[in-house]
């Protein structure tokens, strides 16, 4: 199994950013918390590292803010559409100043050769 988890990289966030990942994902934690659910799963680690800054904003990010854009102006009579984008667009605005504080981090697990991990 090979997937990718928003992860904490500091403690004593700055409040800006806690706000915006307490709403949307409360389960956020850090690389040795999943490393440890991985270690308890029936899944092996294989390996992990962290997304590249490039990522963030070349394949995510920039996207994210176009789509911003060009929502805005679709949903300009829907105050309620434009709350959410509004709410949506702090992500990118603090990833650029607080960016050390979250990543994402890429892990590669598999099942084990052996069963006995299974059982």
């Amino acid at each position: 199994m090979v997937f990718s988890d928003a992860v904490w990289c500091k403690a004593n966030l700055p409040d800006s950013v806690k706000a915006i990942f307490e709403s949307n994902y409360l389960a956020m934690g850090t690389v040795a918390n999943l490393v440890t659910l991985i270690e308890r799963s029936p899944l092996e680690l294989m390996d992990h590292s962290p997304l590249p800054p490039k990522a963030w904003w070349d394949d995510f990010y920039t996207l994210m803010q176009r789509f911003i854009e060009e929502s805005r102006g679709k949903y300009a009579n829907d105050p309620e559409a434009l709350e959410i984008l509004e709410q949506v667009a702090l992500e990118p605005a603090a990833h650029r100043k607080n960016s050390d504080y979250y990543n994402y981090e890429f892990f590669i697990s598999q099942l084990p050769k052996s069963s006995s991990k299974l059982n």
